[in-house]
């Protein structure tokens, strides 16, 4: 009954959205070219991948140094460029209600939970809660205004989430571990957010070879520091430490941390988890930031 609810108002709206996305279709080829969609695989449901598709917002073009552009270069401004149309305005009033569909019928747990200058703000704060940061910091991490993000850090640190300090004429602000909810607004936004979204992110490319992988150590257990490491454990066919470090490259640089990897094949894995002093059980021991498949059942998760 639900199945046929969800797909009855699916209907409705993209019935509803059909001349507005082929306008903003013929609007990206016109000024991007082809191809009008981008498609990148996600992780879904049990770190199962899914392929997404959504319409392109960057160009291939090269500056006249024959270098490619920067990303704000290449951006492609649609929503500027939709607020000068009548069309675009008229999408604009409708928002709302699509938000509250969008709301009612599914999205990420963090997105239902909190607003969008909260969840950036969240990344850095609870996402990394040893470290402590300046406004400027966070003003450009974020991309937010001075006044929305020192509202949201008011409100923070007004509740006892966030510690905020007076360091000579600058605020420096951490998230409290004092806080009654402290580990539980950590945990949520690692699973949400920060590590583990990241993380799995940049393993897909190794699936479906990659059969199982998994966090462990500080990060796992919540007691690392700015400094830690990330450990991860992989098991799976064929993986190429070169291949899967380079996977991992760009989320070292969005986490501001270095990733080390751990791999194993499923036989090698099955021969250290019959040791009981290997490395590997004393890892399962503890506690783990499950990305793809299942720790303890790798072979079956592929």
């Amino acid at each position: 009954m639900k199945r046929a609810l969800d797909l009855f108002v699916a209907s409705c709206v993209l019935l509803c959205l059909c001349i507005p996305l082929l306008a903003l279709a013929w609007r990206v080829r016109s000024k991007l070219g082809s191809p009008v969609f981008f498609t990148q695989t996600r992780p879904g449901l049990n770190g199962k991948p899914f392929k997404m598709v959504k319409f392109r917002s960057m160009t291939d073009a090269r500056g006249g140094d024959g270098q490619v552009l920067s990303a704000a270069q290449a951006r492609f401004h649609a929503a500027h460029c939709a607020r000068r149309t009548r069309l675009g305005r008229g999408l604009s009033g409708f928002m709302p209600i699509f938000s509250s569909i969008v709301l009612l019928f599914g999205m990420t747990i963090f997105s239902a939970l909190f607003t969008d200058s909260q969840s950036r703000l969240f990344i850095w704060l609870f996402g990394q809660p040893v470290r402590a940061y300046h406004l400027s910091e966070l003003r450009r991490f974020m991309g937010l205004g001075s006044a929305s993000l020192q509202r949201e850090l008011n409100r923070l640190a007004t509740a006892g989430l966030v510690d905020s300090q007076t360091v000579g004429n600058m605020r420096r602000f951490q998230a409290n571990p004092k806080s009654p909810v402290f580990a539980e607004l950590v945990a949520l936004t690692r699973k949400t957010l920060g590590t583990v979204p990241i993380l799995r992110d940049a393993l897909l490319p190794l699936m479906p070879d990659l059969l199982a992988a998994w966090v462990y150590g500080s990060v796992a257990k919540q007691t690392d520091t700015a400094r830690s490491d990330i450990d991860i454990m992989l098991v799976g066919n064929n993986l190429l430490l070169s291949n899967v470090l380079a996977c991992l490259v760009p989320a070292e640089a969005q986490l501001g941390r270095k990733i080390n990897p751990s791999c194993y094949s499923p036989e090698e894995f099955e021969r250290r988890r019959a040791e009981p002093d290997s490395f590997v059980n004393r890892v399962l021991s503890q506690p783990i930031l499950a990305l793809i498949g299942d720790a303890h059942e790798p072979a079956r998760a592929g």
